[in-house]
């Protein structure tokens, strides 16, 4: 004769199951810590250059393209310039003028996005930098990605392990991880700010 197993216990190991799966599916699709708060949704250009009169946006220059590489061009294919102001065509798009633009990935042309968002302030990258046991803080390039934190090895040698994530360092300043980081222009490395 079979020995039949309890149908409760198969039916709790089973929904066990179930829910191991569901738990981990769900923590590999979670958003990031750092996710943009308010998030209205993407920038349509070409909408924003022929509001403005132009015939659509393109991207102008070389490959690879970045964030400001947008143009709005006329119907003879001529370049307007300077460049589509992100901020600009977020605010005309969503009729805000408290709504900003963001991206999180400058080398990126198709990286922006609009927000609703409140100014917190700027970043002490200095005392985030010695918040992390590093000395101080080292800005050895030209735009708002090139700042590093600073430490000494124990032969004095300088080590300078690079600020990867500015939302972590709003994170820290403010005190929630609902802060994220934006630069105001990525060629004056001093413009980052924090949004929440």
């Amino acid at each position: 004769m079979k020995r039949r197993g309890n149908p409760w216990l198969i039916r709790l190991l089973v929904l066990m199951l179930a829910c191991s799966f569901a738990f981990t599916f769900a923590l590999g699709n979670a958003p990031k810590a750092h996710a943009l708060v308010n998030a209205l949704g993407g920038v349509n250009l070409n909408a924003y250059c022929q509001s403005q009169g132009y015939a659509n946006a393109g991207l102008v220059g070389s490959s690879p393209y970045t964030y400001y590489d947008w143009y709005c061009i006329d119907s003879h294919s001529q370049t307007i310039l300077p460049h589509v102001s992100m901020l600009n065509a977020c605010r005309w798009q969503y009729n805000n003028p408290n709504v900003w633009d963001y991206t999180d990935n400058f080398y990126s042309p198709t990286g922006g996005v609009c927000f609703l968002g409140t100014f917190l302030g700027g970043i002490n990258l200095q005392v985030y930098c010695q918040s992390l046991g590093y000395e101080d803080v080292l800005h050895p390039g030209s735009t708002a990605y090139d700042w590093d934190c600073i430490d000494h090895t124990d032969l004095g040698t300088p080590f300078y392990p690079p600020i990867d994530d500015m939302n972590q360092a709003c994170a820290w300043m403010y005190g929630s991880s609902l802060v994220h980081a934006r630069f105001n222009d990525f060629y004056t490395p001093t413009s980052w700010q924090c949004w929440g």
